[in-house]
């Protein structure tokens, strides 16, 4: 059984970087890590963000760290004497250093292994082309749309604005010497 894990990070030769997942049993400080470990449980998880540097070139990354173990149920029983001495001691915990490898691989060699070979990663199949043709028609045309409404607006705006100063003209009769000031929007 767990009782918890006290630390685990990651490394890579060629990189000049150790990336804690776990330090003193807490998750990382910067939030790429996530974990639960309930004491006494069979199984701790985690779940870690590796950082950019981990994928610039191929190569193997080592996750490394250490974990409490836990035996027994925790309850501790022992045999005592009339002086309550402890005739046998137990410890319920050993600590265990864990290690694991695993490959990563850049995002171009991904591609070129999901493509069969690098002339190929530049290609794009036909229903591509014609989606990307439909979504660039689309695009276009809805800013066409949106540049149309808003220059309708604009003129309903100077129309209604017109309409306004001249039934206020009309039904205020100017005095002698007062100018008249219409303003119109653009």
């Amino acid at each position: 059984m767990m009782r918890q894990l006290d630390s685990m990070y990651f490394s890579k030769d060629g990189v000049e970087l150790i990336q804690y997942a776990i330090e003193g049993g807490v998750a990382d400080f910067f939030g790429f890590s996530e974990f639960e470990c309930t004491p006494g449980s069979p199984v701790c998880w985690v779940e870690t963000i590796l950082r950019a540097e981990w994928f610039a070139v191929p190569g193997l990354v080592t996750m490394s760290g250490i974990g409490t173990l836990q035996f027994g149920s925790g309850s501790r029983r022992s045999l005592t004497d009339e002086n309550q001495r402890e005739l046998q001691g137990q410890n319920n915990e050993e600590r265990g250093i864990f290690k694991f490898e695993f490959p990563v691989t850049t995002f171009q060699e991904t591609l070129i292994h999901n493509n069969g070979s690098a002339s190929s990663s530049n290609t794009v199949s036909q229903p591509q082309a014609i989606l990307l043709v439909l979504l660039c028609f689309i695009l276009i045309t809805n800013c066409i749309f949106v540049f149309w409404l808003r220059q309708s607006r604009r003129i309903e705006n100077t129309i209604q604005g017109e309409r306004l100063l001249e039934h206020r003209n009309k039904s205020r009769p100017s005095k002698e010497g007062e100018e008249v000031l219409i303003v119109l929007n653009d």
